[in-house]
């Protein structure tokens, strides 16, 4: 995958994920009351649609809708930059532009054209192949430069406290720093200030601990992961000061679930004791009494235990969040991915789209795809479709051709051939779009002759005609070919 396309799904993915963190935001200040972990929740979901650019496809999930923002970026990205040329197909020039790879445009009545770039063969230059390759590589620089500043921050930090020393177990103190923090995600240590308090020390060191039980530092460092890869989209910087916020709010609160209210006096001196002024925050550990301090002292001193209601309204606010921006309801795809409403306005030549629409069709039980073939060398235009049968079958074809003439505009002519599971004798079925029926008539005996021809030219040998009583030819599985050859 090219930095280009990783480039494009996070732009996507940012959008919806903008939306959400603006919806989180406003739940915030409505879930004020709320436990503080419940919080976390909602962030939880933001994490998870930066992890997921393709929602998941659930039976009871709601229907899939569209991004506001989506359709206007998807059009800028088509959009042409400089000189184009429109070739249509009724020009000399059309064939040769199909065939070096330019895609038709179905223009209605007006037939099909193509868009080239001035020299009527290449790719014409558009937002998505000019710009964006350039925009990738800006996107790229950003995500490394982050990147490279918390490592860089983590360096000089671990180097500042090799001269600590420890207090006990994994707590250890040092004269470099002027608050208490904790450092490391797989062995983390509480690193504390000298000449601390000892009034304070207990509140400070049960702060940290709590910290470390609910793996705030792993928390955190994925939000500031998932920050350097969308560091273009500002709500994410919004997202990620939130973040921090609500970690030292939920461990606040779980420190003083069961304290006395003169116990979090205490706590509430402690944090005022550890405050410092506020530093750049983003890629630095967590640090006790550094973020909020003053919402903090009000939250500390006014906790109540939250009701019932408010943990229950909470979570079911993270749940209609998850299912809204985490899943999509099931839609009817085929095998090739693409949905069937994108599989219409089809044109024989466009090989890939032609091959998806085919293995959607509405095939009996007993009949499996297996390829297809395309005459586009002259009108009317037409499809052989193969297919394997696995058990013995009149089913027809019927509504498999109606589907496809329907689906694809200038379809002329659909064979479907159909060969048993031993691999030893191959029914033919053809339709007319003029006559969609199960029958194909060719009364013109020269015509029956080139028919004939073409059969055996493909390497089978037809061992029985049938006519109908009109004198028309019927073949309805009356044409069979044993020579044994398989499927192309």
């Amino acid at each position: 995958m090219t930095v280009s396309k990783l480039f494009l799904i996070c732009l996507h993915t940012s959008l919806s994920a903008g939306w959400l963190v603006l919806l989180v935001v406003c739940l915030r200040l409505i879930l004020h009351k709320a436990p503080k972990w419940t919080l976390l929740l909602l962030w939880a979901v933001v994490a998870l649609r930066l992890m997921i650019p393709a929602p998941l496809e659930l039976p009871f999930s709601l229907p899939a809708t569209s991004t506001p923002g989506t359709a206007a970026m998807e059009d800028w990205l088509d959009d042409y930059v400089g000189d184009v040329e429109i070739i249509h197909d009724d020009s000399e020039l059309y064939d040769a532009a199909v065939s070096a790879g330019r895609t038709p445009i179905h223009a209605g009545e007006d037939g099909y054209y193509v868009v080239t770039a001035p020299d009527q063969r290449s790719e014409p230059a558009t937002v998505e192949n000019t710009v964006v390759p350039v925009l990738a590589m800006v996107w790229a620089c950003g995500v490394v430069l982050l990147a490279g500043y918390a490592g860089i921050s983590d360096w000089r930090l671990r180097r500042k406290m090799a001269t600590s020393v420890v207090l006990r177990d994994n707590i250890r103190q040092s004269d470099q720093i002027s608050t208490p923090f904790v450092l490391g995600l797989v062995r983390p240590t509480i690193y504390l200030p000298f000449h601390m308090d000892v009034s304070t020390l207990p509140h400070v060191l049960a702060h940290e601990q709590t910290h470390i039980r609910r793996g705030d530092p792993w928390w955190k460092a994925l939000g500031f992961l998932l920050l350097c890869v969308y560091w273009f989209q500002p709500l994410l910087w919004v997202a990620y000061a939130h973040l921090c916020r609500d970690l030292e709010l939920a461990c606040d609160e779980a420190v003083i679930r069961s304290m006395a209210p003169a116990q979090r006096a205490d706590y509430s001196q402690a944090l005022l004791t550890c405050s410092v002024s506020n530093r750049f925050p983003f890629a630095d550990p967590l640090a006790f009494g550094e973020v909020g301090v003053k919402d903090r002292v009000q939250h500390v001193l006014s906790y109540q235990k939250p009701t019932f209601w408010f943990v229950l309204v909470s979570l079911v606010a993270c749940a209609g969040l998850a299912v809204g921006f985490l899943t999509t309801s099931q839609a009817p795809t085929s095998l090739s991915g693409q949905p069937p409403e994108e599989l219409s306005n089809l044109y024989v030549g466009d090989a890939p789209r032609v091959s998806a629409l085919v293995q959607t069709l509405p095939y009996p039980k007993e009949y499996s795809y297996h390829s297809i073939a395309l005459q586009t060398a002259q009108e009317p235009y037409g499809m052989t479709v193969y297919l394997q049968q696995t058990e013995s079958s009149q089913e027809n074809l019927q509504s498999c051709a109606e589907t496809a003439f329907d689906r694809i505009s200038n379809l002329g002519t659909l064979t479907f051939l159909v060969q048993d599971a031993q691999g030893t004798q191959t029914r033919l079925v053809c339709y007319q779009r003029e006559n969609t029926q199960l029958t194909k008539e060719l009364t013109d005996q020269q015509l029956l002759l080139t028919f004939s021809q073409g059969i055996e030219e493909s390497g089978y040998t037809i061992t029985d005609w049938v006519f109908a009583s009109d004198g028309a030819y019927d073949l309805d599985g009356v044409v069979e070919y044993t020579d044994g050859n398989e499927l192309p």
